[in-house]
């Protein structure tokens, strides 16, 4: 969908197309997820999820994953927000764990615009993105910092000849050579 949605209105249009086996919108800015108002659906093809949110926080985004019933193999999601959430890897191992089993490649991307305030406090934060869990999916946390941002993000890797890369949009980039 190349249109801006609330997300209780996706859900309507979701329970039309329940054949569907990937699906991409953003999400509509400042729409909240009235989560008693939705009731679960039933996707049984879905495998490839893209979401792009500007306000999106984890709670709701957690909230609208778990009332969709579906397999899905590859996650997508491009934040703008102030929910430093989206960087708790125990939360993203236990959520992943449980609603997300068949997941083989996450793309998340979120970008964080410090403030004077918002900066100090994830500061010395311990990165716990280099966990088991992590390694065995073969899931890499990157950080980049730029002049008026820090964007954050986990995607999948490969070794190829002694090689790190990583993959992004279904193409081959390499990060730095190991040997």
């Amino acid at each position: 969908m190349n249109h801006s949605i609330a997300l209780h209105k996706l859900f309507s249009i979701l329970s039309y197309t329940s054949q569907i086996d990937h699906f991409s919108f953003t999400q509509k800015r400042y729409s909240t997820l009235r989560s008693e108002l939705i009731s679960p659906i039933l996707l049984p093809n879905l495998t490839h999820f893209s979401i792009y949110g500007t306000d999106l926080t984890f709670d709701t985004f957690e909230i609208f994953i778990t009332k969709i019933y579906s397999k899905l193999k590859v996650l997508s999601l491009k934040n703008l927000a102030e929910d430093m959430t989206y960087l708790d890897a125990d939360r993203w191992e236990k959520f992943v764990l449980k609603y997300l089993s068949k997941l083989e490649k996450i793309y998340l991307t979120y970008i964080f615009l410090p403030n004077r305030h918002s900066s100090e406090r994830h500061i010395g934060k311990s990165n716990r993105f280099n966990s088991s869990f992590w390694i065995e999916r073969q899931w890499i946390f990157e950080i980049e910092i730029r002049f008026d941002s820090i964007i954050y993000s986990i995607h999948p890797y490969k070794y190829i000849n002694g090689k790190l890369f990583f993959l992004e949009n279904d193409g081959l980039n390499m990060i730095h050579n190991i040997i």
